[in-house]
């Protein structure tokens, strides 16, 4: 009898085959903790192998590093795996330069409300690493007093529902990053397992949201001062016509900058090379073309600063 442990080695394992050498731990051990019990009923639903047998089946696929066995090819189609598996390994303050540079360079003074987006919610991540940088921001300006509030816009899947319910983050990840601080922005739930402390969940508001359908979004106005729209928007590339991408792309380009106010800053990160000059091509041009932006490039990010009016 394999215990959880065996199993979370086993997952691991999987994972690594598609991770191109990114850190996984802290991913996994997130995803884990979080979905273990429909990862177990998943993989027990395979109808091609015995439930008795499908951890050691998928274990002596992923160690044998067999691409091909029929248990790899059914969970890389599976949609459920596919869903929590989908969203690239994300990890705390994944992007500290990026980060550093937007808090340190943006002038708050003449906001009253400092109101944030971020396209795409991943496992939390970066929801948290934003509100830690604010506070730190407004910390070190002696502005601890102004109001701020995060809007997280993502697709309503397994993930993001977990989020809105309160997504569970184990003691040893996030005691590496809030090693100081972690009774700050999280709550024990039970030993050594934590989630979002409510001081903080009541500045976060989530909506379901669409990147391909910008136009069903529940925001259409002028909402934000500063955008972040991390490892989103080279999904889009995948099985797209290159034609067909780049009318998208100039679509939620316009979103973002009608939901930007004058002065606003966005920052847009693709890991992935591919696409990459197709999105730079797309924005550069609408920016130019507007006129109304300042363009920086600053570690993995490009970062468009909105003039004011």
């Amino acid at each position: 009898m394999l215990s959880i442990e065996n199993k979370k080695d086993i997952f691991t394992k999987y994972i690594e085959l598609g991770s191109f050498g990114l850190p996984i731990e802290e991913f996994v051990e997130i995803v884990f903790l979080n979905f273990y019990e429909e990862i177990n009923n998943e993989l027990a639903s395979v109808e091609q192998i015995p439930t008795t047998e499908v951890w050691e089946t998928l274990n002596k696929a992923v160690t044998e590093f067999d691409l091909d066995h029929p248990i790899l090819k059914i969970l890389d189609n599976h949609p459920f795996f596919r869903q929590i598996i989908g969203p690239e390994y994300s990890m705390f303050n994944r992007y500290p330069k990026v980060y550093d540079y937007l808090f340190n360079q943006w002038d708050i003074t003449h906001l009253d409300e400092i109101n944030i987006g971020i396209i795409g919610a991943g496992y939390g991540q970066e929801i948290i690493t934003t509100l830690f940088y604010v506070e730190q921001m407004l910390q070190r300006t002696n502005k601890t007093g102004k109001n701020y509030h995060v809007t997280v816009l993502s697709q309503n899947n397994r993930i993001f529902q977990k989020l809105r319910h309160g997504m569970l983050y184990p003691k040893t990840t996030i005691n590496h990053y809030f090693k100081n601080s972690m009774n700050v922005y999280f709550e024990e739930q039970k030993e050594d397992v934590f989630s979002f402390s409510r001081n903080f969940t009541q500045k976060v508001t989530f909506q379901d949201f669409d990147l391909l359908h910008v136009d069903k979004s529940p925001i259409q106005d002028a909402a934000f001062d500063l955008l972040l729209i991390h490892n989103v928007i080279q999904y889009l590339t995948l099985n797209i016509e290159v034609q067909t991408l780049k009318a998208k792309l100039v679509k939620i380009f316009r979103y973002m900058d009608l939901v930007t106010k004058p002065e606003a800053i966005i920052s847009i990160i693709n890991e992935v090379s591919k696409p990459n000059t197709h999105i730079s091509e797309v924005c550069d041009s609408f920016a130019g073309n507007l006129s109304s932006y300042h363009k920086h490039q600053w570690g993995k990010a490009t970062i468009y600063i909105k003039k004011g009016y």
